[in-house]
């Protein structure tokens, strides 16, 4: 298991919750307009897309 310090996981914690709460506004217009999805589509992605944001596994990396 990584060791993080305590600063760093406050930030990353943060980070995660900023990136959590853009997701729609960044996904909703071009996913319904262009892709032609529903809106209820679109919020089942998105419901998976912040699950995976959440799981430490994945450990994706954003450059900031």
């Amino acid at each position: 298991m990584d060791v993080v310090a305590p600063r760093e996981r406050e930030i990353g914690e943060a980070a995660n919750e900023v990136y959590k709460e853009a997701l729609s506004s960044y996904v909703q217009y071009p996913f319904a307009e262009f892709l032609g999805m529903s809106i209820d589509e679109i919020e089942v992605l998105l419901v998976r897309a912040q699950q995976d944001l959440d799981n430490k596994s994945l450990k994706p990396y954003i450059g900031l």
